[in-house]
């Protein structure tokens, strides 16, 4: 019994490491567009994001060219970003890498974008 209760402390105690090491991956600093690819026909729909700064605040604000566009989550196994606009729609990507420099992100079947911390 206190194998099981010691094993699911620290089980629950690396989720929250993880979780919280994707939220401060993701909110240190702020965000642009390096590349961008349709995945429908392969093309590249860079030029749609230029000029784009994303940025993603602790408190679960998102925001693009310092303008409030709506709020950020993680979904529950950390895997997906969602983010809910100010009109209630919702934008889903799939984490393919976050790093502290770089993070990848695709919106099934539409597109994926690389994006780069800003660095002034």
């Amino acid at each position: 019994m206190k194998k099981t209760i010691l094993t699911t402390i620290i089980v629950t105690c690396l989720l929250i490491s993880v979780s919280s090491c994707k939220k401060a991956k993701l909110t240190k600093e702020l965000w642009y567009i390096e590349s961008a690819k349709d995945l429908e026909d392969g093309s590249d729909i860079t030029s749609d994001y230029l000029g784009e700064i994303w940025e993603f605040s602790k408190d679960g604000n998102y925001l693009e060219n310092n303008q409030l566009k709506g709020a950020w989550e993680f979904s529950k196994d950390k895997e997906t970003l969602i983010i809910t606009n100010t009109d209630n729609s919702l934008d889903s990507y799939r984490i393919k890498k976050l790093a502290k420099k770089e993070m990848i992100l695709e919106e099934l079947g539409e597109e994926e974008l690389t994006l780069k911390r800003y660095e002034n």
